[in-house]
């Protein structure tokens, strides 16, 4: 029996798709994928930058106004707070943020889970 290219390059597929089985190389397993990247926003004299703190019990996203001119911190403020399930991955938990953007004055923040809040620049109070 004779075998031609296109079967040996068949027998191959079927062989590196069972290997691929095999060593569970599945594309859809795996973690999450990373973050969007928000960079800062520059507006009026100030630079508005997201912050994240993490520890083993939760998540605080911040958004933090600085000087343009000085680099000194304005205001610091907690925008939201995601606190971890110990029974669930973490990677799963986290949330980051998807925008970043200034309208009238009011910083808008957008969360991958699409909760929006807003930091007034004036007041640095946070709705």
């Amino acid at each position: 029996m004779r075998f031609s290219l296109v079967h040996f390059l068949k027998i191959l597929y079927i062989a590196c798709v069972m290997v691929c089985v095999q060593v569970n190389l599945n594309p859809c397993a795996g973690k999450r994928a990373a973050p969007p990247i928000v960079p800062p926003i520059e507006s009026a004299g100030v630079v508005i930058s997201p912050v994240y703190e993490f520890n083993s019990l939760k998540e605080e996203i911040y958004i933090k106004v600085e000087s343009t001119k000085t680099r000194q911190v304005i205001c610091k403020k907690l925008v939201a707070q995601i606190v971890f399930d110990p029974d669930l991955e973490r990677d799963v938990q986290e949330v980051f943020i998807q925008s970043l953007r200034i309208i009238n004055g009011v910083v808008h923040v957008e969360l991958e889970n699409k909760k929006t809040y807003k930091l007034d620049l004036k007041t640095c109070e946070v709705n």
